[in-house]
């Protein structure tokens, strides 16, 4: 995860790791917390569950396939509509903002998901 987060430098700046398998977690995964901050004024996070692996290379593929299906997801549209009724109220961005806000998200959630995987192919060369 650290090649993650050192790779990911300005495109998500938050990655938390929770309760990897523990005896308070019995369950086989791990939440990934990814944070992404824009000027504009909307900060999105949001979690990720990722199967628990025995080695890293395991673990960051399937931290890899968890955030594919996330960015593959995320709708731009949606996730405006989501935040229109409040648009310009009580600390959320107005509607262009958060159109451009959402745009970059989706964006980098593909760019982070790119690097991922260009990390997972360079460990299983060795590099």
């Amino acid at each position: 995860m650290e090649k993650v987060c050192a790779r990911a430098g300005e495109e998500c700046p938050s990655i938390s790791l929770y309760a990897p398998n523990t005896k308070c977690n019995p369950f086989p995964y791990c939440t990934v917390e990814l944070g992404l901050y824009f000027n504009l004024g909307e900060d999105v996070s949001f979690g990720l569950a990722v199967t628990d692996a025995d080695t890293e290379l395991g673990f960051l593929s399937n931290f890899a396939d968890a955030l594919y299906h996330y960015a593959d997801g995320f709708d731009v549209d949606e996730h405006v509509k989501e935040w229109s009724m409040s648009a310009g109220e009580d600390g959320v961005p107005r509607i262009t903002d958060l159109l451009e806000d959402a745009e970059e998200t989706k964006c980098r959630l593909n760019k982070l998901e790119t690097d991922a995987f260009a990390i997972i192919r360079g460990m299983e060369r060795g590099e």
